[in-house]
């Protein structure tokens, strides 16, 4: 017989960076962000610190290769959905 991880209440390791939340955000930022299903699922965290951090991330250092457009946008996505959060 085999057991789930959801059965067990484990889940598996995430090793994810701050790239990677970038990434996921550059996305979707168009189109009010991800879901926060995805964002549980991906990032394991609430979707209002996924967002503080990519904000914070954003403001720190701001990839290089993505426009000023996208950063501006992204950041515009991210105060919307802490402040929905609220």
């Amino acid at each position: 017989m085999s057991i789930s991880r959801e059965q067990t209440g484990l889940r598996e390791a995430k090793v994810v960076t701050d790239a990677d939340m970038v990434q996921f955000e550059l996305r979707w930022f168009e189109l009010g962000g991800g879901s926060a299903e995805e964002i549980r699922e991906r990032f394991g965290v609430e979707p209002v610190a996924f967002f503080a951090h990519v904000h914070d991330i954003l403001d720190r250092e701001p990839p290089p290769a993505v426009s000023r457009y996208a950063i501006e946008g992204m950041k515009r996505v991210a105060r919307a959905r802490q402040w929905l959060a609220a």
